[in-house]
Order: structure tokens, then C-alpha cells, then sequence
């Protein structure tokens, strides 16, 4: 989904002291999140209905698949600007682990919860896992400058736009 890669790779960036990292930060979770989700969802699925064998790789798995990817976008929201990309392999890879736990067995176990947009279960669990990072991480430091800037600003959005093939820009 063009979604996942450009729409929250451009969301990160409205901060102008991050906006390079936040993009290619969001490159990277995307990268491993997709792989590890395929994974961890597919393990804790046959979990529950205790049928072990191998994990399908089909449509609907990368989908299911990105669909987690959504969640640690979401979550790295709450984050960007504040972790290193170790910090940032770490928090992909427990997240993906709740949320096949929390999706898997809770929701669709247990409750027999069905969300046909994924809305509440995506976003909530995003926004609730970066919220608890957040407070994990404890205060952001002060911004050591003795000029008084912000961190907000839409000039610099064009050079994060060369990211983007012409033909995006232009279909759009």
C-alpha cells in the first residue's frame, strides 16, 4: 500500500529538525515490520487454533501484514525524533509480537471481535503502544540551542519531495 510508505513517511515529517530521519525511519519500519509481521501473525494464528505448519506468504497475509506495518507507524508517531534506530528495532520487534498476541488470540480468539476496517484495532493499539513507549523513553530532553527556533515548518518539504517519483507527484 502506497498509504504506509509515502502518506506516513510525509505525516512523520512535519518537523524540520527530523523530517529526513522521521522518512527514512518510516522506510525502515516498514521494511521489518512487514517481514516480521508476516511472521509473528501467521505463529501466534496457528497458536490459537493449534494447527502448526508453515506460514502462508499470499495476498492476504502481506495485507494482514500491513496492517500491523499501520499500527507501527502509528506508534512511532508518538516517538519520532526521540529513539535511535535501535531503539526503533527493539520497539518493532515486541510491538509486532502484542499485536499478533492482542489481535490473535484476544480479539479475534477470545472475543470474536470483528473490525472490518481494522479501525480500532489498528489505531487504538498503535496510539496506546506509542503512548507507553513514550512514557517508557520518560521526558524529551530540552532542545540545547542558544537560538530560538521550531521545530515546525513547511519550507523543507520540497527537498523530502525528491524522494517521490515525478509521475506520483503528477498522478495525484
Amino acid at each position: 500500500e502506497i498509504m504506509v510508505l509515502i502518506g506516513f513517511g510525509y505525516l512523520h515529517t512535519f518537523m524540520k529538525k527530523y523530517s529526513t530521519s522521521a522518512l527514512g525511519f518510516t522506510l525502515f519500519v516498514t521494511a521489518i515490520g512487514l517481514q516480521w509481521g508476516i511472521l509473528t501473525e501467521g505463529f501466534f494464528a496457528q497458536v490459537y487454533t493449534k494447527s502448526y505448519g508453515y506460514i502462508p506468504v499470499n495476498l492476504m497475509t502481506v495485507l494482514a501484514a500491513l496492517d500491523q506495518v499501520t499500527a507501527l507507524l502509528i506508534s512511532f508517531g508518538a516517538v519520532v525524533g526521540r529513539v535511535s534506530p535501535l531503539q526503533l528495532l527493539v520497539m518493532v520487534a515486541l510491538e509486532c509480537v502484542f499485536y499478533a498476541i492482542n489481535k490473535c488470540t484476544l480479539l479475534v480468539g477470545w472475543l470474536d471481535f470483528i473490525d472490518a476496517g481494522g479501525s480500532i484495532q489498528i489505531h487504538m493499539f498503535g496510539a496506546y503502544f506509542g503512548l507507553a513507549v513514550a512514557y517508557m523513553l520518560g521526558p524529551p530532553r530540552a532542545y540545547r540551542s542558544t537560538q530560538p527556533t521550531t521545530n515546525l515548518s513547511t519550507i523543507h518539504t520540497t527537498q523530502n519531495n525528491a524522494v517521490i517519483p515525478q509521475e506520483e507527484l503528477l498522478s495525484t
